[in-house]
């Protein structure tokens, strides 16, 4: 009964996790964002990224709404932004 009490104090603590994640998400700054952006770039990221999203929605259904939520935040937020940050400084412009 203790194991069952744990495992359920983990998913409530990944549930708050993932519900901070998605709340100061769009306060991030450029470049976190951009880091963001990286991890869901090009077309392997995202079929891997579903794919996983896919499987933890199959263990737990509230961790992975939670989870595509997060995903098109990101895709949305990224997409909707058009100016895009390079994550170096050039030191060609004086």
């Amino acid at each position: 009964m203790k194991y069952i009490d744990s495992i359920n104090i983990y998913v409530y603590l990944i549930i708050l996790l993932i519900a901070i994640i998605i709340v100061v998400y769009p306060k991030l700054d450029k470049k976190h964002k951009f880091r963001f952006d990286m991890v869901c770039n090009g077309i392997l990221n995202k079929f891997l990224i579903l794919l996983l999203i896919v499987l933890i929605t199959m263990r737990d259904h509230k961790i992975g709404i939670l989870c595509i939520i997060i995903f098109f935040s990101v895709l949305y937020e990224n997409h909707d932004n058009k100016e895009m940050y390079e994550g170096f400084i050039s030191y060609f412009e004086k």
